[in-house]
């Protein structure tokens, strides 16, 4: 399968570099020069608990360059997502598929508006990866982890054959009809970790192990608990609980996104975590002020860059 990696940052590399080794034409697209650069001279370096390994993907700054792919993967920011689709539409047609493995709501809402919803795919995954540099990631996650994927319209036959492709390179992938619930659950983990490992400059091991940390992480999932179930999905507060400790055992090394943006002073996702959790409560009529404090207080630090060493 020809396949094309839109933000070939810690996840995209992962992906693209597991899709690579198992045998796919895969095209790297990513606006860091120095990491595409990276990854034409020496390939990608892919190093954790299950080996180190080098692959070698096609690499550009320049989605057109790819020509005509297969599937094209979003793993961009979710602020970004308008800008990714108007640079690939040169690279897809008719038999082209779109999923989106990004964090978060409403990625799906911003991608129909450049393609027709039965060539979307989406869903999510409980891997972590973290960049190292150029041409360098560390797969921090333990265990085999898992992705599920959903079309968005009736294309399952789509998602089967992205299913098969990504399980041929040891990525568990299920096809399911109930992705949006894995999503939220997800939710749960990106809007606790990312954000307050991000606001305090942790791991998430470190964090968890913080007992000090712990009633702030209880009041965030209660309050997504309480949303998720207002807006129909099945998420009580104990399994909301249970996969955030779950999740932050099998990544403890990881440092989240996030934590990164926050270090180099780059804007966050946080609009499409906590922000829409206090969209939904809002939606529903449910209360969100721990939600809505994480996302003032990222914001503070996105607008205070300037005065910080």
């Amino acid at each position: 399968m020809k396949i094309a990696i839109i933000g070939a940052g810690a996840m995209g590399s992962l992906f693209g570099g597991l899709l690579c080794k198992s045998g796919n034409e895969v095209w790297f697209v990513d606006v860091w020069q120095e990491h595409i650069n990276a990854i034409k001279e020496r390939g990608l370096k892919m190093c954790g608990d299950k080996g180190d390994f080098v692959v070698t993907p096609r690499a550009t700054t320049k989605a057109s360059e790819a020509g005509r792919v297969d599937l094209i993967i979003l793993f961009v920011k979710g602020f970004h997502t308008e800008e990714a689709m108007q640079s690939v539409l040169d690279i897809i047609d008719e038999n082209t598929a779109v999923l989106t493995l990004q964090n978060g709501l409403g990625n799906v809402e911003i991608i129909e508006k450049f393609i027709d919803r039965k060539h979307i795919l989406f869903g999510m995954t409980t891997l972590t990866s973290d960049l190292e540099g150029p041409g360098k990631i560390f797969m921090s996650f333990a265990g085999e982890g898992e992705t599920t994927i959903q079309p968005a319209g009736e294309r399952w036959e789509d998602a089967q054959c992205v299913s098969d492709v990504f399980n041929k390179a040891g990525l568990c992938t299920v096809v399911t009809e109930n992705v949006k619930q894995h999503i939220w659950e997800k939710l749960v983990v990106n809007c606790n970790y990312n954000t307050y490992c991000a606001l305090l400059g942790l791991s998430v091991g470190q964090l968890i192990d913080c007992y000090a940390s712990r009633s702030l992480l209880v009041a965030t999932t209660e309050e997504i608990s309480a949303v998720a179930s207002a807006a129909g999905f099945n998420l009580p507060y104990y399994r909301a609980w249970e996969h955030l400790m779950e999740v932050g055992e099998e990544a403890r090394a990881h440092y989240p996104s996030m934590v990164i943006d926050i270090r180099h002073k780059r804007q966050t996702e946080i609009d499409f975590l906590n922000g829409a959790v206090v969209r939904e409560g809002k939606k529903q009529g449910i209360p969100t002020p721990v939600n809505e404090t994480a996302v003032t207080l990222i914001k503070t630090l996105e607008s205070t860059y300037h005065h910080r060493k």
